[in-house]
């Protein structure tokens, strides 16, 4: 079961900066949710502390009853992906960015990365820096599914991927989420509107 997310009185501050001030809240596991805000509102700090890339001030985070910070265990079920595609170097090729988040993912399903970087079309040896904005977007969309990590988080991921790449990116997204129901959260400061037709 995917595991189910809790933040107590959560306080992050930087210096004099409070980027988060007293935040509580309780996400049930297996569910599609959006984090939406303007920018400097708080969104990537948030997520951070989830992923255990920065320690909260005072408070807890905790993912399954479990403090996150610190926790290998816990860490290693838990895939943030940010706006550039995760933590990879221009010197690295796509498929050793692959291979690299294969290590680091106890879930990895490298057949799906496949068919996802090919959806995309994104050659795996292809040099990453080489890559447009909306390209290393895509790999960092295509990364996160395939981690099959129990709690998925993107950040701003696919704001430069363009429109049709993005309806590909939700449609992949939900196909994977009815495949192997976990937990997904998406940051966003754009909210798109409803077409009158329901589209």
């Amino acid at each position: 079961m995917t595991p189910a997310i809790e933040v107590r009185d959560l306080h992050v501050s930087y210096g004099e900066v409070v980027a988060i001030d007293g935040l509580t809240f309780s996400l049930a596991g297996d569910k599609i949710y959006g984090l939406i805000g303007r920018n400097g509102s708080g969104k990537t700090t948030l997520l951070s502390v989830l992923a255990a890339f920065r320690q909260a001030s005072s408070g807890s985070a905790l993912i399954d009853g479990r403090q996150v910070f610190e926790d290998g265990d816990v860490t290693s079920r838990v895939c943030l992906i940010r706006g550039t595609g995760d933590t990879l170097e221009d010197s690295d090729k796509v498929g050793e960015a692959l291979s690299f988040a294969e290590r680091m993912r106890p879930n990895w399903n490298s057949d799906r990365a496949a068919e996802l970087i090919d959806a995309f079309g994104i050659s795996p040896g292809v040099k990453i820096g080489a890559l447009s904005r909306g390209q290393r977007a895509a790999l960092g969309v295509s990364l996160g599914p395939a981690s099959r990590a129990p709690v998925t988080m993107f950040d701003e991921t696919y704001l430069g991927m363009d429109a049709p790449s993005r309806e590909m990116f939700y449609d992949e997204l939900l196909a994977d989420f009815m495949s192997v129901p976990r937990t997904f959260i998406i940051s966003s400061h754009l909210i798109v509107p409803v077409r009158s037709d329901g589209a």
